[in-house]
């Protein structure tokens, strides 16, 4: 428990600099691609953590995320609105391979279901 303690305490610390690099970084002339380029092998390295049904629920939900950003950034840039700009053509793919994924791992029975046994506890009570 000491050891978890630990790292999710460094984890915290972590991300917070990492957080206060990436938004000094951003209003630096020439290094917003920078910022936003870091974000990316962080976001990775959690990804690879995840079992295929995370992997899958983290691609559906960046789809639309990064859907919804681009929706947001055409309705203040005046272009206007509408449920085909909603999805990016990326967002899109992006949704279709995590369907596709999803329906493969069903198939053939690696998809992760349900929390599982919560121990300590017995049927109908909570384990505290």
């Amino acid at each position: 428990m000491r050891d978890l303690t630990k790292s999710a305490i460094s984890f915290g610390w972590a991300m917070s600099i990492f957080g206060m690099r990436q938004f000094t970084e951003a209003f630096i002339p020439g290094r917003t691609a920078v910022a936003a380029d870091s974000f990316e092998p962080v976001t990775q390295a959690a990804v690879d953590t995840f079992g295929e049904a995370l992997k899958v629920a983290f691609q559906v939900g960046d789809a639309l995320q990064r859907g919804a950003i681009d929706a947001m950034f055409n309705l203040l840039s005046g272009r206007g609105f509408s449920l085909d700009q909603f999805l990016s053509p990326e967002a899109r793919q992006q949704a279709a391979t995590a369907s596709q994924e999803a329906a493969a791992a069903q198939t053939s029975g690696t998809l992760e279901q349900g929390w599982g046994p919560v121990p300590g506890g017995r049927e109908g009570q909570l384990p505290f």
